[in-house]
């Protein structure tokens, strides 16, 4: 227990900040403290800004780089077709509206791949993420694969000879016109 008008040692951080939240009569210093804030000749102030700057350069390089294609590869599809769809009579209109409309949404999509800092912290995330993940060897790929094929051709062939044993069944009470040999064996001519 304090003596009176003595403040309680802190023996960490947290408590160092209950104690600054804590009433003048309990021993705190009356309430929460104002953040403190650095002055422009600090060292640590740094002015709000707009920049030009990519966000964290050389983190989430990878998937910065994969959603640049991805982006650039649709909006060239994009471009190709409304080029195709506008009259060719006008070749400024025809080529015009879509440079115009790529140079706009490829600077969008720059502007969140390298700039905007949520985007940023997403695709640096990801990189994180995806460096965690516990990859396939090479050998348990070539496996699974195989299975995948012979499961697939194994189901293939049962479901075909199935398909026959109904037409031959249809075919046998009258339901199908049809005569098995020849729709197996018709040359096509």
């Amino acid at each position: 227990m304090p003596m009176a008008g003595m403040k309680p040692v802190a023996s960490s951080d947290q408590d160092a900040a209950d104690q600054d939240n804590l009433p003048a009569s309990a021993g705190g210093s009356g309430g929460l403290q104002p953040p403190v804030t650095a002055s422009a000749g600090d060292e640590s102030y740094r002015p709000a800004e707009r920049s030009l700057k990519t966000y964290k350069p050389g983190q989430g390089y990878y998937t910065r780089l994969g959603t640049a294609v991805g982006a650039g590869a649709l909006l060239l599809t994009g471009m190709h077709y409304i080029w195709s769809r506008l009259p060719p009579e006008n070749p400024v209109v025809q080529n015009g509206i879509p440079a115009l409309l790529l140079i706009l949404l490829g600077g969008l999509v720059a502007w969140v791949i390298l700039l905007n800092r949520r985007s940023g912290d997403f695709f640096i995330a990801v990189e994180g993420e995806m460096k965690k993940v516990s990859w396939s060897s090479r050998k348990e790929i070539f496996g699974s694969t195989k299975v995948v094929l012979v499961f697939t051709l194994t189901i293939a062939i049962l479901l075909f000879l199935i398909d026959l044993g109904f037409m031959a069944f249809f075919g046998a009470i009258g339901v199908l016109k049809i005569n098995l040999t020849d729709f197996l064996f018709h040359s096509g001519g």
